[in-house]
């Protein structure tokens, strides 16, 4: 993994995804929790919380580091860097819902909180959602390159020797490819 100051034309693009990511896993959970009716008074609780939702993911976002990773190069520690980032994220948004339960009225009546299927559903889509726009964007570069490779001239091209650098010079000839 390599770790980079914030770059600001790469940080928040990510985080605007990141944003819409975590909108759509916890609004996924709820229409597959009630079945794609989502009753009226649980829909309110819902927009209630999803900004809450939203600035403590982003939050956990921050501070795991998601915006100084160069994706490009997105690998298995990247990934489990996104588990461990969306995991804490989604018990911190659990929590946060638990306390925020019957704080909030509809019609006069308390909203007592999400069930307990819709946070734990919503931390799995959260986890492949983001896990797919990063590795969209490994991918993204590596057709990029790929295609500026095809249509080089041949005369451009240079032969170059790696001599023992064990995985890292695997991962840098596997880079050039």
């Amino acid at each position: 993994m390599k770790i980079k100051k914030f770059n600001l034309a790469q940080g928040v693009p990510q985080m605007v995804i990141d944003i819409v990511s975590v909108f759509f896993s916890y609004f996924f959970a709820m229409l597959l929790r009630f079945e794609g009716r989502i009753p009226p008074h649980e829909f309110t609780y819902f927009e209630c919380l999803i900004p809450y939702m939203t600035m403590i993911c982003i939050a956990v976002f921050v501070c795991v580091r998601f915006y100084n990773t160069m994706w490009q190069f997105a690998s298995l520690d990247e990934l489990l860097q996104i588990f461990y980032g969306t995991t804490l994220a989604g018990i911190l948004v659990t929590i946060f819902g638990f306390a925020f339960a019957n704080s909030f009225t509809f019609d006069g009546r308390p909203v007592t909180r999400l069930p307990i299927s819709v946070y734990v559903m919503g931390c799995a889509l959260l986890f492949l959602f983001v896990g797919a726009s990063r590795f969209a964007i490994r991918l993204w570069h590596r057709r990029k390159s790929k295609n500026e490779v095809i249509h080089r001239d041949p005369g451009e091209f240079h032969r170059v020797m790696v001599i023992g650098a064990g995985e890292m010079g695997s991962m840098v000839i596997k880079d050039m490819k």
